[in-house]
C-alpha cells in the first residue's frame, strides 16, 4: 500500500509578509545592479571612437566645394573686373574690391568646412545612436525573455500549489 504524503502546512500571513520582503529586497538589489551596469555600459557606448564621414567621404566633400566655390568666385571677379573697366575703377580702390571678393571666398571655403565637419560630427552621432538602440533592442529583449521565463516558472508553481489545495480540499470531503 502506498504510503501518504503528509499534507503540507498552510503559510502564516507572517511567513507570506516576510517572503514578499525578501522578494521586495532581491528585486530592489537586482534593480540596483541593473542600473549601476546600465550607466557602465552608457559610459563605454559613448566612449566609443565612432567616426562620421570617412576620409575619402570628406575629401571628396570638401573638393566638390572648393571646385564649386573657385567657379563661383572666377565669375564673380569676372563681373567686377567688367564692372570696374566700366565705371573707370583702377588702382587702391579696385585692389579693394578685389581682396574683398578673395577675403569673401576664402570665408566661404572656411564656412564650407566648418559644415562638413559639422555634418560629419552630426553622422558620427546617428552612427552612435542607431548602435545603442541595436543593443538596447536586443537587451530589452533579452530582459523580456528572462522576464517570461520567470512568469513561467511562477505559473507552474502557483499550477502546483492550486492542486495541492484541491487534493487537500477533495480529501476532506
Amino acid at each position: 500500500m502506498a504510503k501518504k504524503s503528509k499534507p503540507l502546512p498552510e503559510p502564516t500571513e507572517e511567513e507570506i509578509k516576510e517572503r514578499a520582503r525578501k522578494e521586495a529586497e532581491e528585486i530592489e538589489k537586482k534593480r540596483k545592479e541593473s542600473r549601476i551596469e546600465g550607466r557602465k555600459y552608457a559610459e563605454e557606448v559613448l566612449s566609443r571612437d565612432i567616426q562620421g564621414f570617412t576620409p575619402s567621404q570628406r575629401r571628396a566633400m570638401e573638393e566638390g566645394g572648393s571646385r564649386r566655390i573657385g567657379r563661383e568666385f572666377q565669375g564673380y571677379q569676372r563681373q567686377l573686373l567688367a564692372q570696374q573697366g566700366r565705371r573707370g575703377v583702377r588702382g587702391g580702390a579696385a585692389y579693394a574690391q578685389q581682396a574683398d571678393l578673395a577675403r569673401m571666398a576664402q570665408e566661404s571655403k572656411q564656412q564650407m568646412m566648418q559644415d562638413i565637419e559639422q555634418a560629419s560630427a552630426d553622422a558620427a552621432l546617428k552612427k552612435l545612436a542607431a548602435m545603442f538602440s541595436i543593443e538596447q533592442g536586443e537587451a530589452a529583449q533579452s530582459a523580456l525573455d528572462r522576464q517570461l521565463a520567470l512568469e513561467e516558472i511562477r505559473l507552474e508553481q502557483e499550477r502546483k500549489r492550486q492542486r495541492m489545495l484541491e487534493d487537500k480540499y477533495f480529501r476532506r470531503i
